[in-house]
């Protein structure tokens, strides 16, 4: 089976206002990180997973760069009130491991990653 942009919205209604373009977008460059010789039966799921995670990610960085905020409080100041707030980039990037933990989709691909039986291959 081939991940759609119908498969995105169906799994994840929150992206139903996204373009179908961005969607296959985003699915394109999840699939330079998931595998399918390794993930096998799983990689259809882990392809969805994974980008709703990236979509996640941009929809976080987009409403943080109108608002000013964005990442987790890096800084905090009680006299005359003052906050500051990390990058999602700086977490390494959406396919980062560091990043994967910042949203349920990229939990659950690390999840499920570590389920995979991954052998190792013997040459000579």
């Amino acid at each position: 089976m081939s991940v759609s942009s119908g498969d995105i919205t169906a799994f994840a209604s929150e992206f139903a206002a996204v373009p179908g373009a961005t969607i296959d977008l985003y699915i394109n460059l999840a699939k330079f990180s998931v595998n399918p010789n390794v993930w096998r039966e799983k990689y259809d799921f882990g392809v969805i997973l994974l980008t709703c995670h990236m979509l996640k990610l941009k929809k976080a960085n987009d409403a943080s760069s109108a608002s000013g905020a964005i990442g987790a409080v890096t800084s905090e100041k009680v006299g005359d009130l003052a906050r500051s707030y990390g990058s999602i980039a700086s977490a390494g990037g959406s396919t980062d491991p560091s990043s994967l933990g910042i949203t349920n989709y990229g939990q659950e691909f690390l999840r499920l990653r570590r389920s995979l039986v991954i052998t190792p291959m013997v040459t000579r």
